[in-house]
């Protein structure tokens, strides 16, 4: 009987060292395809953000040099803001996450650079209601000029701390880009596609925006309600 009770035993520990296994391998594949996915959905917003960022800083480097504005620029400047607000949220928002589940204690104070690109779109759309509504081009005024010189400032922090941290990604010319150039290369496509969520670089990115973000804190402030 001992012996027969023994066999029993032994057969329960066996059954249950199967399920064990079987359960932590089943829950290992979710976790590897939940990270795949987190990692694809990364990438495209990495992508689209460094792309808006990127052109931002051509368009505003042009505007200041010619001092005027033409629709289509604000246009442009307006949408890849939106863009910058939209995908700059879902990162940080992400991170955010993702620290906690790992239990880092290196959480996010401020959401750099989403408010930010916010209050840049919203002075751009009171200039398109005032400036643009009828004309194609308008001439800035020296104050307007320094506040797309403070935006340029503040764009070319965030593009610098992508082209720091991201591997893959390029700043090129408006040219270049007309002739074939690529923001986001094959290179950072191949290097992230399936291991961003695991990568340090996306999180160093993040950090470094809002460290060069942070001396502009004042001057974005009251950006929003000037004219």
């Amino acid at each position: 009987m001992e012996k027969k009770n023994r066999f029993i035993i032994i057969g329960l520990i066996s059954i249950c060292f199967v399920l064990i296994t079987a359960f932590g391998f089943k829950q290992y594949k979710e976790n590897q395809q939940f990270e795949r996915y987190l990692s694809f959905t990364l990438v495209n917003d990495i992508s689209i953000l460094s792309s808006s960022t990127v052109m931002n800083s051509n368009y505003l480097e042009e505007i200041i040099e010619k001092e005027q504005i033409t629709k289509e620029q604000l246009d442009y400047l307006q949408s890849n803001y939106v863009e910058i607000y939209r995908r700059g949220e879902k990162v940080v928002n992400l991170a955010e996450d993702w620290l906690k589940r790992k239990e880092d204690e290196n959480h996010f104070a401020n959401p750099y650079p989403v408010y930010m690109a916010s209050y840049f779109g919203i002075y751009l759309r009171k200039l398109d209601e005032a400036e643009l509504s009828n004309n194609n081009t308008f001439v800035l005024s020296s104050d307007q000029v320094e506040k797309f010189k403070l935006m340029k400032s503040v764009n070319d922090e965030w593009v610098r701390a992508i082209l720091d941290n991201i591997e893959g990604m390029h700043s090129p010319t408006i040219t270049e880009l007309e002739n074939g150039a690529d923001i986001a290369t094959d290179s950072y496509f191949q290097t992230y596609r399936e291991e961003m969520i695991n990568s340090e670089d996306w999180i160093e990115m993040i950090k470094q925006m809002q460290s060069s973000s942070k001396p502009h804190e004042n001057e974005v402030e009251y950006f929003k309600d000037e004219k």
